[in-house]
């Protein structure tokens, strides 16, 4: 039953297709002077639409009713008529007008016209007459069945179900199974193909992600094929010749293939709606006559090695969807002809813009009226011979004002141009400058109203950003809509001047990287903040806000001190995740407690620095600290600490916070000293214990009831001097599923007594030779051992 209702939708699927089909201007136009044949086509879509409002109720009954299965089932099989019927129209019609317009004389055109209408048009009356009976034929046999109108009549459902339709009409690969095609078992990919070929009627093919190489000719038989999917075929590196014989193929997708060439057939594909070649890295060009794919709306080439647009892409007037361009020195691959593929939408990326000599070319693209598009893309390689010649063509390529996401990479102007503005961008939500290696000053974006996103990376030449960075006051609040700020890579930057008027009232993530000599304050910041990032700034001086709403602080690389970590314990009660890494100028840890009520997860990593402090050696952090004290963090739930040769102990003694999940003990030597005083058996809600010590004074590990008896996963990492596995560790963990051991050179066998029966997985790996050898599998001295456990890896 499930195959019948896909099946079903799939009917209510074509039914749309074929209304699409009579209401398109290709073929109005096409039978306008031919009336005999134009009234059978308007007679034929009103009785389409009589069978379209009972399609519901048929096939809701078609289950308990075997008379109505039947009308179905026929009306299935005229409708598919019907609709190569229209597929054939269509195909002429295009076919026509592309002769037309490559007939040199007048007297070819209305020879090559008369002749191929009197021939053509006669056999589509036949036809159409045959496929108008049968349906009056349904429509009468409708009223006997009793079959009942809808409002809808099963028309809403989008043409893309089909592919998921049972019999002769649909198939869908997966891997080398065959589903939706009744089928004997096929020996291999290239049979199953060939026994597919032979479904006449067939509609929609999908073989995405097989391992298929090649498509046999026979699948050019398929005449009735729309749609082809064979995206993620790896193996796939040509098409067939024959690919044109696929005259009603509508939908072809050859995305992240092998393919490398396109042959030219397939430029006769004229019902060709959509196209992707998406990452396909091997494909360098398009065939020359691609051109006569006038019907086509979608073509997709990232991700291709493409350098120039195919020859005469101007004549795709239907082209909706073009979500890369690129600009090469021939005239047709000129930036001009965007221009006159006006019905442009959604997204588009164009690249080697160094290739524009002349800004009016870039002008003549006409992005300013492509209101449709949302998202662009403007991107210049990494050489740049005329820097004033990129600014006059990026003033040239001003968006509609529709634009909402914007990105500009490898710009070679000093400066940006004046349409970065509210005028001009009133509604751009994301905005991304990257690489603008040699600008000096960056434009007034906090004027921009919508602007939620902003990231700056990489711009080279800036010494200061200064006030004009907020725009003008009487814009009023400056980065008014602004959640996300990112600034990056800004490697000469200095100084940050603050404006004195309110600004980032809406701030929640900021992220600052590799700006290493800033040296004055961050910007006043709100309580909206939720996550502050700053990393290898090393000059930067720390300042945080009286109140803030913190939940995530990364730190590492910076020279934050311990006066700033203060602050930022004292005024983020939300924070949840806190992150030191390398902070050279922090030597201690603020004397407050660390009282953080929502704190989740702490990490404490790669700090060297060893203080000559000496007072209050129990509550300093990091390189000279020798406790490390938790109070009121009921949420904590990972913990973190790696490289911190001076830390002996958790404070006075106290024990772990009760409610992690995961420790991390990594590099810590006098820590482990202390390890039996961690009351690590009493916490039970871990699952992952992670330890990673030299191990010097301890051989064997870990010790009777030493670990929580609900540990799930327990990895020894990088532990050279460890020799023994203490099987009493091991007897009530009844629990663990995974064992880890990696870089134990030292280690010479397992637990002669064995592992818990509770574990699953069990893996050695890196520089572990003794175990390795050992337990290698089938032919290791101890590999009878280990041989139950479900999955071994040892590599």
């Amino acid at each position: 039953m499930a195959a019948e209702l896909v099946g079903g939708a799939f009917l209510s699927a074509a039914l749309q297709v074929a209304f699409e089909r009579l209401a398109s201007s290709d073929i109005k136009s096409y039978f306008r002077e031919r009336k005999p044949i134009n009234a059978l086509l308007k007679k034929l879509h009103i009785t389409l639409i009589s069978v379209n409002q009972v399609l519901d109720d048929a096939e809701e009954r078609q289950y308990s009713n075997s008379n109505v299965k039947k009308w179905v089932d026929e009306l299935k099989h005229v409708v598919f008529l019907a609709d190569d019927l229209l597929d054939d129209i269509a195909y002429e019609a295009t076919r026509q007008k592309l002769e037309a317009e490559s007939s040199h004389t007048a007297t070819t055109k209305v020879r090559s016209f008369f002749t191929s209408v009197n021939q053509f048009d006669k056999e589509i009356e036949g036809r159409v007459e045959e496929v108008l009976a049968d349906l009056e034929f349904l429509v009468k046999q409708k009223d006997v069945l009793g079959l009942k109108e809808s409002g809808c009549g099963g028309g809403s459902t989008d043409a893309g179900v089909a592919k998921s339709v049972s019999g002769d009409y649909c198939v869908r690969i997966d891997g080398h199974k065959i589903q939706d095609f009744p089928t004997k078992r096929c020996k291999d990919i290239i049979e199953l193909v060939n026994d597919i070929s032979n479904l006449k009627h067939l509609r929609y093919l999908d073989f995405s992600g097989t391992s298929i190489g090649t498509l046999p000719d026979s699948i050019c038989s398929l005449h009735n094929l729309q749609t082809l999917r064979l995206n993620g075929c790896k193996d796939l590196v040509e098409l067939p010749m024959d690919l044109c014989k696929l005259i009603n193929l509508r939908n072809l997708d050859l995305s992240e293939t092998g393919i490398n060439k396109i042959p030219n057939s397939l430029c006769e594909l004229l019902n060709l709606h959509l196209l992707s070649l998406r990452y396909c890295k091997s494909l360098t060009e398009l065939p020359a006559n691609f051109h006569q794919l006038i019907n086509l709306r979608h073509l997709d080439l990232v991700g291709t090695n493409m350098r120039e647009m195919p020859e005469h892409i101007r004549r795709l007037k239907h082209l909706q969807y073009l979500p890369m361009f690129f600009v090469g020195k021939q005239s047709e691959s000129n930036i001009k002809v965007l221009g006159e593929v006006s019905n442009l939408e959604g997204t588009l990326a164009i690249s080697r813009l160094e290739n524009i000599n002349d800004a009016m070319d870039a002008r003549e693209a006409n992005l300013r009226d492509k209101k449709c598009l949302h998202k662009l893309e403007l991107r210049w390689s990494e050489n740049h011979d005329d820097s004033q010649n990129e600014r006059c063509v990026l003033e040239a390529l001003q968006p509609h004002v529709n634009m909402k996401e914007l990105t500009i990479i490898n710009y070679g102007g000093t400066r940006f141009v004046d349409w970065f503005d509210a005028l001009s961008l009133p509604n751009l939500v994301s905005l991304q400058l990257v690489d603008c290696k040699y600008c000096f000053c960056l434009p007034p974006l906090g004027q921009l109203p919508s602007l939620k996103n902003l990231s700056i990376v990489g711009f080279e030449r800036i010494k200061e950003i200064g006030t004009e960075f907020y725009g003008n006051k009487s814009s009023g609040v400056a980065f008014r809509s602004l959640k996300s700020l990112e600034i990056a890579y800004m490697g000469e930057w200095e100084e940050w001047m603050h404006s004195d008027d309110e600004c980032f009232p809406g701030l929640q993530f900021f992220y600052l990287k590799c700006c290493p000599k800033l040296k004055n304050t961050l910007p006043p910041y709100h309580a909206s903040l939720k996550l502050l990032w700053i990393s290898e700034c090393q000059q930067l001086e720390p300042s945080l806000p009286k109140e803030v709403a913190m939940t995530n602080v990364d730190i590492p690389k910076t020279g934050v001190e311990e006066c700033w970590l203060d602050q930022i314990l004292i005024t983020c009660p939300d924070l949840e995740d806190l992150d030191l890494c390398g902070c050279p100028k922090l030597v201690s840890f603020p004397t407050c407690q660390l009282s953080a009520p929502k704190l989740r997860s702490l990490s404490i990593s790669n700090i060297s620095y060893q203080s000559t402090h000496t007072e209050n050696m129990q509550t300093q952090l990091l390189p000279t600290v020798r406790s490390l004290w938790f109070q009121n963090c009921p949420h904590l739930r990972c913990l973190v600490l790696c490289d911190c040769p001076f830390l002996e102990s958790f404070h006075m003694n106290r024990e772990l916070p009760t409610n992690l999940v995961e420790l991390s003990i990594q590099k810590c030597p006098k820590l482990m000293d202390s390890h039996k005083e961690w009351g690590l058996h009493k916490l039970h809600s871990l699952r992952r214990f992670t330890v990673s010590d030299d191990f010097q004074n301890v051989e064997c590990f870990p010790e009777e009831a030493l670990l929580p008896p609900n540990l799930t996963s327990l990895k020894f990492d990088d532990c050279p001097h460890l020799k023994t596995i203490n099987y009493k560790g091991f007897l009530h963990l009844t629990s663990l599923k995974i064992l880890t051991i990696f870089n134990c050179p030292s280690l010479q066998c397992l637990p002669e007594q064995g592992l818990p029966n509770s574990l699953s997985c069990l893996e050695i790996y890196g520089n572990s030779p003794l175990l390795k050898k050992r337990y290698q599998k089938e032919i290791g001295q101890d590999w009878h051992k280990i041989s139950h456990i479900p999955r071994v890896l040892i590599y």
